[in-house]
């Protein structure tokens, strides 16, 4: 788990919103890019957790488990969300046509860490924890 997951939402990317304020070389476009950018990454992890986090699907991957593997189906079920999220991300097209893999440098490397790390800061929220064992 990143250390830093529990800050890694909504309020984090707004926080951004003060380097556009003082624009200096360029910084002003990327700065709106990344947030733009950012704020899919969190768009596809909430889709995520909305389509799969109190599904069958979901569940099935712990069943069974017991407690002495309950972190491989967490881990699993993080995982089969970041996918979702990471295609959400792929498929999406930016706000200039471009999809985020033609627009941006190291998209196709690090979407699957930022959803990852977006899953783990919506998943400590205590309305979306999903299910326990029994």
């Amino acid at each position: 788990m990143n250390t830093a997951a529990e800050n890694y939402g909504p309020g984090e990317v707004v926080g951004h919103d003060y380097h556009i304020e003082e624009p200096r070389d360029g910084a002003h476009e990327i700065t709106e890019v990344l947030i733009e950018y950012f704020q899919d990454v969190l768009d596809g992890a909430q889709a995520a957790v909305d389509r799969f986090s109190q599904s069958d699907a979901l569940t099935c991957v712990s069943d069974g488990a017991g407690w002495e593997r309950i972190f491989n189906g967490t881990e699993s079920r993080i995982n089969m969300m970041a996918n979702f999220a990471t295609k959400y991300v792929f498929q999406k097209k930016s706000s200039n046509g471009q999809l985020w893999s033609e627009r941006l440098a190291g998209v196709t490397t690090q979407t699957m860490h930022h959803a990852y790390t977006a899953l783990e800061s919506i998943c400590l929220r205590d309305e979306n924890r999903p299910p326990s064992l029994p």
